[in-house]
């Protein structure tokens, strides 16, 4: 500290009164020298982690710019867009969920020929892969799935996976995730929205296939729809 070191001898040299206001003066003539330092590197340090962030993903994860391995000091453009990691995540989601159990996935060109064909009870699930409550409902789906195997067909669909399957989600205004369809001989006859545990699912299935008793604190939800196709 060389402000600091001033004052310090002229103390030294019998001047105290004198040499103790320089050393004060001096000392914090140091202490501005090294907070202006501080600041220059910091905001050095600030600019070279922007570089490095541009250098790194590119404007709007369009374009990025990464030295030459070939030639030291030239800058090369690569117009490869840089892809997201939630299609990704949301493909693992949407995997796990379609091992997880009795409940087939299916899409809408599917789900359609299915309603045509099939002449019976079908309990369809429309569920997103990053919807939290489709998650929580889809284990508690399984577990009704396989003790009805031999009585409901169970599947379940992806409202956002492809344009068709947007367009069904819209047509049967299931916006509500999870919404759960209950079909008799292609018919709509009820839905329930929202996530609930696998004795509610099962009650719901008695009361509105096998005229069981109405769930306790069951309200049909106010959107009605009866026909599924055509």
């Amino acid at each position: 500290m060389v402000g600091a070191a001033q004052g310090n001898r002229r103390a030294v040299g019998g001047d105290v009164t004198g040499g103790m206001a320089g050393y004060a003066e001096g000392f914090h003539a140091d202490i501005k020298r090294a907070h202006r330092s501080l600041v220059c590197t910091l905001l050095l340090l600030s600019l070279i982690a922007q570089a490095d962030a541009f250098t790194a993903f590119g404007p709007c994860g369009i374009s990025t710019l990464r030295p030459s391995a070939t030639r030291p000091g030239m800058l090369r453009t690569s117009m490869k867009p840089l892809q997201s990691s939630r299609p990704v995540a949301r493909n693992l989601i949407s995997s796990a969920m379609l091992r997880m159990g009795a409940v087939e996935k299916v899409d809408a060109t599917r789900l359609v020929e299915e309603m045509k064909t099939h002449s019976g009870l079908m309990v369809v699930d429309f569920f997103t892969p990053d919807c939290a409550p489709c998650r929580l409902i889809a284990p508690q789906l399984d577990k009704v799935a396989e003790e009805y195997a031999s009585k409901i067909k169970f599947v379940k669909i992806d409202a956002e996976e492809s344009s068709e399957n947007k367009a069904l989600t819209t047509k049967l205004q299931a916006f509500a995730l999870p919404t759960l369809f209950f079909v008799k001989d292609g018919e709509v006859v009820e839905r329930a929205e929202g996530a609930m545990l696998a004795p509610k699912i099962k009650s719901l299935c008695e009361h509105v296939f096998f005229d069981g008793p109405t769930p306790q604190g069951w309200k049909p939800p106010a959107t009605e729809i009866r026909q599924f196709v055509g």
